[in-house]
């Protein structure tokens, strides 16, 4: 990430996602996998949050394209390719010191 200077861009209504939604992909230049509960999912997407120290931070931007594994309740884990939509940081207390990392799938 280049810049940590990002506004909450998440424009949609959300609704918070099932606990046991989660995602789970590994940055092109890193040899470890990250895994993250989805958090909420809109029409257009969905959100991961990811600590403001986290080390992730550095190997992702927006517009990156991984082949994410998901993990929805009661099936399979499925790979699709997904797109980081954008990185905002909240600006909700609750979240103080972490950023939203906006996902779209693209295909199957």
């Amino acid at each position: 990430m280049k810049d940590s200077k990002y506004n909450d861009i998440r424009s949609e209504k959300r609704d918070l996602a099932s606990e046991l939604s989660c995602v789970e992909f590994k940055p092109h230049v890193l040899q470890m996998s990250y895994k993250f509960k989805i958090r909420d999912i809109s029409p257009s997407g969905m959100c991961i949050v990811v600590k403001e120290s986290s080390d992730l931070l550095k190997y992702i931007n927006k517009g990156d394209i991984y082949n994410m594994k998901y993990f929805p309740e009661n099936e399979e884990p499925r790979i699709l390719k997904t797109e980081i939509r954008h990185i905002s940081k909240s600006q909700n207390g609750k979240l103080e010191g972490h950023f939203l990392i906006g996902l779209l799938i693209l295909s199957d």
